[in-house]
C-alpha cells in the first residue's frame, strides 16, 4: 500500500514536491517526493556512505521516509561502496518498484567488484552480477544503456515533444515500458538507451521528468587490465573472490598505480518538472553560516551526476547538447565525486546554481578540493556542503 503520510514536517497541501540531500557524509543519499492530485511518488538517488558507524547511516536510510513508501523508482549510478552499500536497508525497509541502473560490460563489472574488495573491503556482489535476483520479481530492473564510447560524438538530444518512447510510471500502476524495451516477456527487466524520458503522471497530464544517461569511461580500466597483463593475470581470471584473495598483493601494487578510480559508468540524471517551469525554495535545517537559507530559484531542474568524470573534455559539452533547452532549468547540481579535484569542469554550472557537495568531515581523500570550490565561485555557483552532520542536510520545496 502507498504511503499516506507526510515525508518530514511538509504538508503536501502546502508542499507537493520535496527534494532532500541527505546528510550521510562521504557518499550520496538523495530523494524526491512528489504529490499530485492527492497521489505520491517517490524517487530514490543512490544510496551509500563510508562515514561511520555504519549503524548510524543505516538509521538514517530506515528513517528517511514513513515505514510504508512505496519508492516508485530507485536511480544508481554506479557500483562503489559509498553509493550502493546502504541499498540492502532501504530494500528491507520500502517497497521498491523500480530500479534504474547502468548496463556494464563483463570487464567493467569485474573491474568494480575488484575495486570495491581493494579499497572498501568488499560486500555481496549479487546486485553487480544479478540486480534482477538481487531486488526480487516485483521489482522492475531497467538498464540503461552507455551513451557511446567515451562520449566522443555527441548524439541522442532529447528534444520537446514527441521523443518517446517514454516509460509512464503513476501511482496506480507500475511503469509502462514498450514492448521493445523488454528483454523477455516473462522477466521483469529491459534495457533502454541513454537518454530514455521517465515520466511521472497522474491520470490527466504527466508532471515530471527523469532523463538518465549512462556514460562510460574505461581510459583507466584499460590501463589498469594492461599493468595486470604485465603481470601475467588476466582480468577474466578474476571474477572469483578465491582467485582475488589469492592475488591480492599483486592486485594492490597495480590499483596503486592508477590515478583516479576504476569506476568505468556513472549514470547521470536529470530531474525536472514537465511544462511551465516552476520556482522553488531552497532550505537548510540551519540558517547561520556557511549554510544560508536560499529563499528562491530561478528553476526546479536537477542534474545528479554520480562519480561521473567531468575532466573528459567532450562530456560536459554532451550532456548539455542531449538536455538542450532543458539546460536553462538547472539550479541544483550534484557536485560528482565528492568534490574531488580529478573529476571536476565548472563549466556543468549554470550562473547562480547551488553546488551540492556530500562528504565526511573526516574522509581520508581530501574532499572536496580547494581548486574546485575556487572554481565554483568563479561561475558564480554556490558551494553546499551536506556532510554527515544534520544540520547540513538540504532541501528544495516547493
Amino acid at each position: 500500500m502507498r504511503s499516506g503520510k507526510e515525508p518530514g514536517l511538509f504538508k503536501h497541501q502546502s508542499m507537493p514536491f520535496t527534494r532532500t540531500f541527505h546528510p550521510v557524509g562521504q557518499g550520496a543519499f538523495y530523494t524526491e517526493q512528489h504529490h499530485e492530485q492527492g497521489q505520491a511518488l517517490t524517487v530514490v538517488y543512490d544510496c551509500g556512505s563510508l562515514t561511520g558507524p555504519k549503524s548510524q547511516f543505516l538509521r538514517k536510510v530506515a528513517t528517511a521516509l514513513p515505514a510504508d513508501t512505496v519508492i516508485d523508482v530507485l536511480f544508481i549510478s554506479h557500483f562503489h561502496a559509498d553509493h550502493i552499500n546502504g541499498i540492502d536497508e532501504l530494500k528491507k525497509r520500502y517497497t521498491i518498484r523500480a530500479v534504474v541502473l547502468p548496463k556494464l560490460t563483463d570487464e567493467a563489472r569485474i573491474l568494480v567488484k575488484l575495486e570495491n574488495y581493494l579499497e572498501y573491503g568488499g560486500f555481496s556482489t549479487t546486485l553487480i552480477d544479478n540486480p534482477r535476483q538481487y531486488f526480487g520479481k516485483d521489482t522492475l530492473v531497467i538498464l540503461v544503456e552507455p551513451v557511446g564510447g567515451d562520449a566522443d560524438t555527441p548524439a541522442g538530444a532529447v528534444t520537446e515533444g514527441d521523443n518517446g518512447p517514454f516509460i509512464d510510471i503513476s501511482p496506480e500502476e507500475g511503469p509502462s515500458i514498450p514492448p521493445d524495451f523488454r528483454t523477455s516477456k516473462q522477466d521483469a527487466s529491459a534495457s533502454v538507451p541513454s537518454g530514455t524520458v521517465l515520466r511521472f503522471r497522474t491520470k490527466s497530464r504527466p508532471f515530471w521528468e527523469y532523463i538518465p544517461f549512462n556514460y562510460e569511461n574505461s581510459v583507466r580500466g584499460r590501463a589498469f587490465v594492461a599493468e595486470l597483463a604485465g603481470m601475467g593475470i588476466s582480468l577474466h581470471s578474476l571474477d572469483n573472490i578465491a582467485d582475488v584473495i589469492a592475488r591480492k598483493p599483486e592486485l594492490i601494487k597495480a590499483y596503486k598505480k592508477l590515478k583516479g578510480d576504476l569506476n568505468e559508468n556513472s549514470l547521470v540524471v536529470y530531474s525536472g518538472a514537465i511544462g511551465p517551469g516552476k520556482k522553488l525554495c531552497h532550505q537548510s535545517p540551519a540558517y547561520s553560516f556557511p549554510y544560508p537559507c536560499f529563499l528562491e530559484s530561478r528553476g526546479e531542474g536537477c542534474l545528479y551526476l554520480g562519480d561521473i568524470d567531468l575532466s573528459i573534455g567532450s562530456v560536459v559539452p554532451d550532456i548539455r547538447f542531449r538536455l538542450q533547452h532543458k539546460w536553462q532549468r538547472i539550479y541544483s547540481i550534484q557536485v560528482p565525486h565528492h568534490g574531488a579535484i580529478g573529476n571536476f569542469d565548472a563549466t556543468v554550472f549554470n550562473r547562480g546554481a547551488q553546488a551540492i557537495i556530500s562528504f565526511g568531515t573526516t574522509n581520508r581523500y581530501g574532499h572536496p578540493s580547494a581548486h574546485v570550490i575556487s572554481q565554483l565561485y568563479r561561475v558564480a555557483a554556490t558551494p553546499v556542503y551536506v556532510t554527515e552532520k544534520l544540520e547540513t542536510g538540504f532541501y528544495s520545496l516547493d
